[in-house]
């Protein structure tokens, strides 16, 4: 058994929660239909949106990192509800992932432009 997680934030490459990922691999960047980010206090939020994107990295999860890593993401991404979804990679081709959707209070957030956090927060964080 294996799943493909999309990740949007502070879990890409190149920030401090990426850690969480290290026993996961690596596969694309890609993109997600169907959902904007807001962003608030240093972090995106994903919201569906039918006619907007998000930009984001795929990661591929063994069956020992669903056993054993996946609910550590989950406890970080408390407020979040782990959904399915279809990832448009960069070279054009379509994979089933799932992602955080973000279903709480939207008063204080902003829209990211173009749904891409690396160019709305500049790593390190």
């Amino acid at each position: 058994m294996k799943k493909y997680l999309f990740v949007y934030g502070t879990l890409q490459k190149g920030y401090g929660l990426n850690a969480y990922l290290e026993n996961a691999k690596f596969v694309a960047d890609a993109k997600v239909k169907g959902f904007k980010l807001l962003g608030g206090f240093g972090i995106p939020f994903a919201v569906k949106e039918k006619d907007s994107n998000i930009k984001g990295e795929i990661y591929l999860l063994n069956e020992d990192f669903i056993k054993n890593d996946l609910i550590n993401i989950d406890i970080i991404e408390g407020s979040y509800s782990r959904i399915k979804s279809t990832a448009l990679m960069d070279n054009g081709k379509n994979l089933p992932v799932e992602l955080y959707e973000y279903k709480g209070n939207q008063k204080y957030l902003k829209e990211i432009p173009k749904g891409d956090f690396k160019k709305w927060r500049i790593a390190p964080y």
